[in-house]
């Protein structure tokens, strides 16, 4: 904490002039903000396509420091996989073995994850991110959070509303499986399975969505 506030007090001894604007479609560039000040905060709008920082004059000393935050979600499910490095497929089944559009309230139906690498070498420290359809639960008894026990899989973080899978996947296909449940009645959309390198964002892979009706 004392590091934090020396060097906050040695930037504010030298402020630097900065603006910051974002670049449309159509080369225009409207200013969010400027001036000499410690931390400035601005929102872009959805228009933006860059963001172009800009100093009065030469920086020196330690110069700036600028952050992105973003948060959102996808409005339309993925009609199409996408393999970006990975290849991710995820299975509902009954207990038949059968694909599972139709299930009966509390009813368990098994999860079956595939997951794999489509470049040369294998991908470390790959989050496989199982989203649940709304008004489902993990099936407690088939999946067990922590240090995991599952070949290939490192860690599993098992929340309200997703399984998350830490895995090293290779050429061969990774398989996982579980059993969630309905706890509503009524119609849900299935969001599409998703994995991605924590340290490399661009190699991912998501499958495809669908719905799931849940009677008595």
């Amino acid at each position: 904490m004392s590091a934090l506030k020396s060097y906050s007090h040695t930037i504010a001894q030298t402020l630097p002039e900065l603006s910051i604007a974002e670049i449309h479609r159509d080369k225009r560039e409207v200013t969010l903000t400027s001036g000499a000040k410690l931390l400035q905060r601005t929102v872009f709008s959805k228009d933006a396509i860059a963001l172009r920082f800009k100093s009065a004059g030469r920086l020196s000393g330690p110069g700036a420091f600028f952050q992105v935050v973003e948060a959102g979600f996808d409005r339309h499910v993925p009609a199409q996989p996408v393999t970006a490095g990975l290849e991710v497929h995820r299975e509902l089944l009954d207990k038949n073995n059968q694909p599972v559009t139709r299930t009966k309230l509390g009813e368990p139906i098994h999860v079956r994850l595939q997951a794999r690498t489509v470049r040369d070498e294998s991908v470390t420290n790959v989050a496989i991110i199982d989203l649940l359809p709304g008004g489902f639960e993990v099936v407690g008894a088939s999946l067990q959070p922590g240090v995991s026990t599952i070949s290939g899989v490192d860690y599993v973080d098992v929340r309200e509303d997703r399984a998350v899978f830490y895995a090293t996947l290779s050429g061969s296909v990774l398989e996982i499986n579980y059993q969630i449940k309905s706890s509503n009645r009524g119609e849900f959309t299935v969001p599409p399975i998703f994995a991605e390198s924590m340290y490399e964002r661009a190699i991912k892979g998501c499958g495809v969505g669908g719905k799931i009706t849940v009677t008595e």
